[in-house]
Order: structure tokens, then C-alpha cells, then sequence
């Protein structure tokens, strides 16, 4: 069930420009997920930890979503 709610939630992200915030240089996660609970973001470049910013997912796997940094 929860498989099914999550593809659901990654079909709406794909291609959309969300805002992010950043962990680690690499990591981060999208505004509406809270931090070591729900998915995370990898970023195709590094950026500086604790900054939010725009950023396109480019694919949503699960709970692993990957993003281009804008």
C-alpha cells in the first residue's frame, strides 16, 4: 500500500522544480519531507549544507529522488 502512495507522490514530482534544502554538499531533501524520515534528494552538483534552493527532479525511485540543481 505504502509502495503505491509513494510512486503516486513521485509521478507529481518528476520534472517539477520544487524547492530543496541541503544536508550535505550532495544530499538533501524536498520541503515537504522531514529530515531522517521520509525520502531524500541527491543533487547532480554539490552545494553548500543548509541552503534552500530551486532544484528539477529528474527521477523518483522510491524514496530516492535525484535532482538538477538550477
Amino acid at each position: 500500500m505504502q509502495s503505491r502512495v509513494i510512486d503516486g507522490i513521485n509521478k507529481k514530482l518528476l520534472g517539477k522544480n520544487i524547492e530543496v534544502i541541503a544536508d550535505t554538499p550532495l544530499l538533501g531533501r524536498t520541503y515537504k519531507d522531514a529530515p531522517d524520515i521520509d525520502g531524500t534528494v541527491t543533487f547532480d552538483k554539490a552545494v553548500t549544507p543548509g541552503k534552500i534552493f530551486k532544484a528539477k527532479i529528474v527521477s523518483a525511485i522510491g524514496y530516492q529522488r535525484k535532482a538538477k540543481v538550477k
